[in-house]
């Protein structure tokens, strides 16, 4: 099946509908775990990819094959050499994919979270913080990746050792209450580096 690069292709997920449980398990472990490391990669040609294998995975089950003799006792090694198959987007492409989203958390999340107010003698002041602005967005950011990591560690867990999903949790944890710390830091320790006063009405944005 060929696409325009214009079409955006979606995951036919119509074609699980037929999967057995456990042949749909293995579907699922293997579009979240493709899904969490197409960051840089075209998101058509892994649609598409993804698609290509639902379809063999139900011919396979037609024909009395479970999607696990299918792939071999190592899905994520296989799944990760199709992924790794896939070229690269250009960093032109990549601008154009992210940019927009990422001037939405700046604004969004940046600004806002970076206007504050204090009262000194009875009068409320309006200030901006530049670390804030700076901090809260890579910390966001952070957190999305964060998350994509942890979803493609998790994924086919049931084909491995099922011990490590304990210490991945633990790990995840740790890293969110480091992302909430950093976040959080400069107002719960009244840190005023890189601060300026502003406007009141600005403040009253939030």
């Amino acid at each position: 099946m060929t696409k325009n690069n214009t079409t955006t292709a979606l995951i036919d997920y119509t074609i699980m509908k037929t999967f057995n449980k456990k042949n749909k398990k293995f579907a699922d472990n293997l579009i979240a775990f493709m899904t969490s490391k197409s960051f840089f990669k075209d998101e058509n040609t892994i649609v598409l990819k993804i698609n290509e294998i639902l379809n063999d995975i139900a011919q396979a089950e037609i024909d009395g094959i479970s999607a696990i003799d299918l792939f071999g006792n190592e899905p994520k090694n296989v799944a990760n050499e199709i992924m790794n198959a896939i070229p690269n987007q250009k960093v032109s492409e990549l601008f154009k994919r992210y940019s927009l989203s990422i001037l939405y958390l700046i604004v969004i999340s940046g600004i806002l979270s970076s206007m504050s107010t204090r009262t000194i003698q009875d009068v409320e002041h309006a200030y901006f913080s530049v670390l804030s602005l700076i901090i809260t967005p890579i910390s966001l950011l952070l957190f999305v990746f964060l998350i994509f990591k942890f979803i493609n560690f998790i994924s086919f867990t049931n084909t491995r050792n099922g011990n490590l999903l304990i210490p991945g949790i633990f790990g995840f944890t740790i890293c969110l209450l480091i992302l909430i710390f950093l976040i959080t830091f400069e107002r719960t320790f009244d840190i005023r580096l890189f601060e300026f006063e502003i406007p009141h009405a600005l403040a009253n944005l939030q």
